[in-house]
């Protein structure tokens, strides 16, 4: 299991997509029952506290350590304060029930909750690079039943942004046509902070437009991109889902693999790779060889440290895919190559 660099962080992401995780469904339910949900532990004050609280006293061998302290100074009982944590939707059963029901139906758990409320989640737009984490990303939104409205593309000249992904972003256009969803488009010079007043821009023009009101990011582990998404989130008052957050790197490349992703490196920038990388559909030989230099160079398996960026061919939501028509790679002396792609096709 991943280790969290900034738990506190991590919580107040996790506290942003608590409806999405939990209360969707814990929602649906008590709503089939006529029953109304209370949820004490985001009073706002305990919430306020807990955030303020520092990290190493969030960590220990001791599950809720600092509750059952808390509760001991409170006056409970030492008996009840050290009682295993059992939470009711595991002691009686029901998840275990459920994945039964939805395994016979064929069907995903987010499908079956959508077929009991009768309706669509909320409409979204999607952060779209042309790249495997922004079309995965949508792909697990698009499964768990929310309405992706539009994609939401940041066309940046500064080649080494930190905040969005550059090599064949001109391509989005098509990928959208592929997908048969709308897209914005919108320009940045790609100058630090700067650029994220064009996001602003760029997110308040779907909202207007496509009356989203919710983004969904393919951030794994870089806070730097999602600290900034979220805030930019908070004032335009829509929330912001990041399904991949914290995937493992080898899970995720290895989902895609299997779930008939088609996606090509077009840039590789770190040692171990080079230009046999480039325009070649990413499969399981491709993983092993990331593992394996994994291991010995400590390269991150699905590129999230800029070790290569990807474009996606063909996906499970793609109405049409794409096939390379003419390219070009260029090497540099740092030993990096890039795939110039200068003609490319739809494919019905």
């Amino acid at each position: 299991m991943h280790q969290s660099q900034n738990i506190t962080l991590d919580s107040l992401s996790n506290l942003r997509r608590i409806y999405e995780r939990d209360l969707y469904r814990d929602d649906v339910l008590s709503m089939a029952h006529n029953i109304e949900l209370r949820l004490p532990y985001l009073d706002k004050k305990l919430v306020q506290a807990c955030l303020n609280t520092p990290d190493e006293h969030k960590v220990s061998e001791t599950p809720k350590k600092l509750m059952r302290e808390l509760s001991r100074e409170l006056g409970l009982s030492k008996e009840l304060s050290q009682l295993k944590r059992n939470a009711a939707q595991y002691s009686s059963g029901i998840g275990k029930v459920i994945s039964k029901i939805v395994k016979e139906k064929g069907q995903y758990k987010a499908e079956y909750f959508s077929n009991i409320l009768k309706r669509k989640n909320i409409k979204l737009g999607a952060l779209f690079s042309s790249g495997k984490d922004s079309v995965y990303a949508l792909h697990i939104q698009h499964r768990l039943n929310y309405e992706v409205s539009c994609l939401i593309t940041i066309d940046s000249q500064n080649k080494d942004s930190f905040m969005f992904h550059t090599p064949t972003i001109e391509l989005a256009e098509t990928q959208a046509e592929c997908l048969d969803i709308p897209i914005i488009l919108q320009k940045t010079k790609g100058e630090e902070e700067k650029e994220l007043t064009d996001l602003e821009v760029a997110l308040t023009r779907a909202k207007e437009k496509y009356q989203i009101q919710g983004i969904i990011t393919g951030a794994i582990f870089s806070n730097y991109q999602r600290t900034r998404i979220e805030e930019i989130c908070d004032k335009l008052n829509l929330k912001c889902y990041s399904p991949l957050w914290h995937m493992d790197q080898e899970t995720e490349m290895k989902n895609l693999i299997q779930k008939d992703y088609k996606f090509i490196m077009t840039k590789v920038a770190a040692e171990g790779l080079d230009k046999s990388f480039l325009n070649k559909i990413v499969t399981q030989t491709e993983l092993d060889k990331l593992v394996k230099l994994n291991k010995k160079l400590h390269i991150n398996v699905a590129g999230e440290g800029g070790e290569f960026e990807t474009l996606v061919l063909d996906a499970p939501l793609f109405k049409s895919k794409l096939k390379i028509e003419e390219s070009e790679i260029i090497e540099e002396k740092d030993g990096s190559a890039t795939l110039i792609i200068k003609k490319i096709s739809k494919q019905e």
